[in-house]
């Protein structure tokens, strides 16, 4: 039979961040110091790889640039073959330092950039001159509102959960500690809401090399049941937020509130008649800034930071490409 085929999935390299977001649907404010290890995460791989494969995986956290082996990990899923392409998403605060293995060994980096905590325009020089000599893609997405991930109190509404389960485009598969999870939200909230699950992978599959797991594999993905965590996740339909920083102490007392007044309704009814990245951006009006091009940057740069500093990274471009190719023509990102 064939092997099961999907276009991505997800590595929690790190579970810890040095950022606190208001709107982390990964609950890294709430989660300790943690890093995947090499080993475990080799033996999943090559387990998995004989029967899953995706276009791309992607490394995040947490904030995967955190962990003191990322060369290590990116190694052992180039190794797996389970995927095609390798990418990281990075609050990017710490992207600059990255030496050049790094950007050798990756394929793609994303950076998240949020209000507040941007990388300097001379930090994010470096780093456009390090992917451009390596040939690593560089995408910079800006955005300074959310939608709220979960709720602490949840419900009990049978109706409403499958209308989030539906409508969810969240489903971002996961491979974490040897366990197969269908979403981020299905792994972290069992974790940190642990008084209200019978264990941390009650939505999970545990990963094991045997002939029938591959058709246990498919039946779990294929099921149209709503997951035990989907009684406190909010899908893609939570109320819009600004971004900010959050105490770590304070950010759990801002999701006590019951599911059903954390929803946007009128989203969810749009959802349930077309549920695409389409409908979900029509209702979002602060679209993402996307940098996927020098002269996007180049107008982030001028509009956030002014003419000299303009000027500097324009410099530094047009120096760049007698240094640097073209890059790998392979797009590793995709809409978040």
């Amino acid at each position: 039979m064939s092997v099961i085929y999907n276009e991505h999935c997800q590595i929690n390299v790190a579970q810890h961040c040095n950022l606190s977001c208001r709107a982390c649907s990964h609950l890294s404010p709430l989660l300790s110091k943690d890093f995947a290890d090499p080993e475990t995460l080799r033996s999943d791989l090559k387990t998995m790889a004989k029967y899953y494969h995706t276009k791309y995986t992607q490394l995040l956290g947490g904030e995967p640039l955190l962990h003191p082996n990322i060369l290590s990990i990116i190694a052992v899923v180039r190794e797996s073959g389970i995927s095609d392409h390798v990418g990281v998403w990075t609050n990017g605060l710490l992207l600059w330092k990255m030496s050049d293995e790094f950007w050798k060994a990756v394929d793609g980096v994303t950076v998240s950039v949020y209000p507040g905590k941007e990388m300097t325009p001379k930090q994010v020089r470096t780093c456009h001159k390090k992917a451009r000599r390596h040939g690593t893609i560089l995408w910079m997405s800006i955005a300074d509102e959310f939608r709220q991930s979960h709720s602490e109190v949840g419900t009990q509404d049978i109706s409403l959960i499958k209308k989030l389960y539906r409508t969810c485009l969240r489903k971002r598969h996961t491979i974490e500690k040897g366990f197969f999870f269908k979403c981020p939200s299905s792994v972290f909230l069992p974790r940190v809401l642990n008084t209200k699950f019978r264990s941390p992978q009650i939505d999970g599959i545990k990963i094991v090399d045997s002939p029938s797991f591959r058709e246990e594999l498919r039946t779990y993905l294929e099921s149209p049941h709503p997951l035990a965590s989907c009684k406190h996740c909010l899908g893609s339909v939570g109320k819009k937020i600004s971004h900010s920083q959050v105490r770590r102490s304070e950010w759990r007392q801002l999701q006590e509130s019951k599911s059903e007044d954390m929803v946007d309704y009128e989203l969810l009814s749009a959802m349930e008649k077309q549920p695409d990245w389409e409908t979900y951006r029509r209702a979002r009006p602060r679209p993402r800034y996307d940098i996927r091009s020098r002269r996007q940057l180049l107008a982030y740069i001028k509009h956030k930071h002014g003419a000299f500093e303009y000027l500097s990274t324009l410099f530094n471009l047009m120096s760049s490409c007698t240094e640097g190719n073209r890059g790998r023509e392979v797009s590793v990102n995709s809409q978040s």
